[in-house]
């Protein structure tokens, strides 16, 4: 076994262990408590078959829940673990559980594991119990392709009867594809059967083939259920090959003030849906603008959506920047999207400038979009310098699209008028055009002429050239 310790963003030890040296657990939990007695945030990592067994990672738990008596969050990981098979799972749940009491916040991450239909009851049933202070739960079943839609509806049950109490709850069952759209179902009708004092939802499913309109009509109809007191909402739907527009509209249909009156962060993600069309986008903009007027962050990723082009960025320019203007965060993300180009990149930056005066954080992927060359470049920076005068975070992916020196010249004229720029991210790799010297004039340039900058990367060949 190995153990790492390092310092997360929170300057948090967190624990990796990945394979199988014996030690004592004892003394290992011992010098934790010793070196850390204060701890409130403890990660677990049990990374592959060589893992130690399940009547191990018991007492680890255990003893950490016992003897830190600060712990408030617990992060569990286990990845293509033998132990998590038969009962060991519900094993390991329970040892949560019974020693779980003062938790606030617990995440378990399962992926590639042998977890049944049979067996998720059991863990759903034995995790959940006795966290009776837990406000937040996420639960990450990623690739684990035993569980069927039986399986999925079975464990949101189980967690709703005893955890229907907390305010912010994670689901991702990415790549879990046997669940298939109708255990998309049950998940959305478990969730707004279950969960009524929700502040903040994340439901995701990246890699399903098949996601049916009925399978978001129920997702629709479970934020019409919990949506009054939601602040922040993530959807994911990403790489679906059946994900229509009709699906797509019976969610944007939920998004009204009536049923989100109270949200301020939105994240919705469908890269890779090819299905989705402007007509799509336009009606998911039309909502978000003219219904969620209290949103303060707003995340569209529609990263490889073939059908998505310049029309599509109309839309999303009338209905959603203009209509948004106290928003304070967006990002939007077209990589790969060929049709897109720089009359899309033109009608976003045009309407930035002029509505969003206000907006403090703003990260803009162009990247791998072909027809996107200077012209877009220049329109967008010089839309910036012109009305968003407190801007302090920017990032910009200019990757893989057609710029040249000129492209440069534009983003160092421009961006070093933005004096209350604090961060500061480009990147410009695979732009064959621009030479390294002329990467060395930007960054130095913007070096100089920014004053308040505290970060500052440039990308260009893969490299980070300045940071």
């Amino acid at each position: 076994m190995t153990i790492d310790f390092f310092h997360s963003s929170y300057n948090l030890p967190s624990l990796r262990i990945n394979g199988a040296l014996k030690f004592s657990i004892q003394a290992f939990i011992s010098t934790i408590t010793h070196s850390f007695p204060f701890l409130s945030s403890l990660s677990l990592s049990f990374i592959g078959p060589n893992s130690p067994p399940s009547k191990e990672i018991q007492v680890i738990i255990s003893l950490a829940n016992k003897n830190l008596t600060q712990l408030r969050n617990l992060s569990l990981e286990f990845c293509q673990n033998p132990f998590m098979e038969n009962t060991g799972a519900g094993a390991i749940a329970q040892s949560i559980s019974k020693n779980g009491r003062n938790l606030t916040g617990l995440s378990i991450h399962i992926s590639e594991c042998k977890l049944t239909d049979e067996n998720l009851p059991v863990f759903a049933e034995n995790v959940s119990q006795n966290l009776t202070n837990l406000t937040s739960f996420s639960i990450i079943l990623d690739s684990c392709l035993a569980i069927t839609a039986q399986g999925a509806e079975s464990f949101v049950n189980k967690i709703g009867s005893n955890l229907g109490h907390i305010q912010k709850l994670s689901i991702d069952m990415s790549r879990s594809k046997s669940i298939g759209s109708q255990g998309i179902e049950a998940i959305a009708n478990g969730v707004s059967k279950h969960f009524e004092k929700l502040q903040d939802f994340s439901l995701k499913f990246v890699g399903f083939k098949e996601i049916s309109d009925k399978a978001c009509e129920a997702i629709a109809n479970s934020l019409k259920q919990i949506g009054g007191q939601l602040r922040g909402l993530a959807i994911t739907l990403a790489d679906s090959e059946t994900l229509s527009n009709k699906g797509l509209e019976y969610i944007a249909g939920s998004l009204v003030v009536k049923i989100l009156a109270n949200l301020q962060r939105l994240n919705i993600d469908l890269q890779g849906c090819s299905k989705i069309t402007d007509d799509g986008v336009q009606s998911l903009s039309n909502n978000i603008g003219q219904h969620v007027n209290k949103l303060e962050s707003l995340t569209l990723n529609l990263s490889s959506c073939g059908n998505f082009s310049n029309d599509g960025a109309k839309a999303i320019a009338i209905g959603i920047i203009k209509n948004l203007v106290k928003l304070k965060r967006f990002s939007i993300q077209v990589r790969g999207c060929d049709k897109f180009t720089n009359k899309g990149a033109e009608a976003l930056a045009n309407n930035i400038a002029k509505y969003w005066t206000n907006i403090e954080e703003l990260n803009i992927d162009f990247s791998k979009c072909i027809k996107v060359t200077d012209q877009a470049a220049k329109a967008l920076v010089t839309g910036l310098a012109r009305g968003l005068k407190n801007l302090k975070n920017l990032s910009l992916n200019f990757s893989g699209c057609e710029l040249t020196i000129k492209g440069t010249e534009a983003l160092r004229s421009n961006i070093r008028q933005l004096g209350n720029l604090k961060r500061l991210y480009m990147d410009l790799s695979l732009c064959n055009q621009i030479n390294k010297e002329e990467i060395e004039i930007l960054g130095k340039n913007l070096v100089e002429g920014l004053k308040n900058l505290q970060e500052f990367t440039v990308v260009h060949d893969s490299r980070r050239d300045f940071v």
